[in-house]
């Protein structure tokens, strides 16, 4: 079944609305200007060794003139490697940052999001009234908007509330993964609308890259970043083996 538990008397949650975008495909960006530079490397050394070749024997290039030349190309040169040095900078930071997200791995993490995922045959979320309510409902759709669940809590005294959605309680099929969205109506005696703030607590499953080099966390079927997450916690399922072991 599924419950609403009171956390505290506390009506303030953060939440931000954003979008969770996972782009895959792409060419390495380190790659890409690699080629770029060496390319515009050929292209002005190329010009160069043109000027000689078709320079007038009775009216060589003046001295100066390509001394000045040979020296933007060494200035270019340089500001080439300098920026695959960054490059390399950029690439290494990444992958620091890879790992260091790896420790994300099997913890439950709190997104200032609506959304939600299926796992274990249940979806968390937690909930902030601003102020008391003589009528709180809950829906949750899924992706295609249809209808998964609906119930009218009662009245609620403003604070902040846990809300746990089971699998059994839902009116159509729901699968493990599937990304579900959850809205809140509450409105207090004069009919006016109680405002409201709502996360959602997940279960982080893997870590991922992009081709953009970007690192994604998921948990289900729902991508987000690290930037995304407002608190961070021991799965209890991961205490329950540890003592289970013990």
């Amino acid at each position: 079944m599924s419950l609403v538990t009171q956390l505290s008397n506390n009506p303030n949650l953060f939440a931000q609305d954003g979008q969770k975008v996972v782009k895959t495909g792409q060419e390495s960006a380190a790659a890409t200007e690699q080629g770029k530079a060496e390319e515009l490397q050929q292209k002005f050394l190329q010009i160069l060794i043109t000027q000689l070749e078709n320079q007038n024997p009775l009216d060589p290039v003046d001295t100066t003139e390509f001394t000045n030349q040979l020296v933007q190309y060494s200035s270019l040169e340089q500001q080439i490697d300098t920026n695959l040095k960054l490059n390399q900078i950029l690439d290494s930071l990444q992958v620091s940052s890879s790992f260091s997200a790896f420790s994300y791995i099997g913890n439950d993490v709190e997104l200032a999001t609506n959304m939600s995922a299926m796992q274990d045959d249940s979806a968390n979320w937690t909930y902030a009234l601003k102020g008391g309510a003589e009528d709180v409902e809950i829906k949750i759709r899924n992706k295609s908007g249809e209808l998964v669940y609906q119930k009218d809590q009662g009245s609620q005294n403003s604070g902040s509330y846990n809300f746990n959605f089971n699998k059994e309680d839902a009116l159509i099929p729901v699968e493990d993964g599937e990304v579900l969205y959850m809205t809140l109506n509450a409105t207090d005696k004069a009919g006016e609308a109680v405002s409201s703030d709502v996360l959602t607590n997940v279960t982080v499953d893997s870590v991922e890259t992009g081709g953009d080099g970007a690192i994604v966390l998921r948990a289900g079927g729902l991508y987000f970043s690290v930037d995304d997450i407002s608190k961070i916690s021991r799965s209890k399922s991961s205490e329950t083996i540890g003592n289970s072991e013990a």
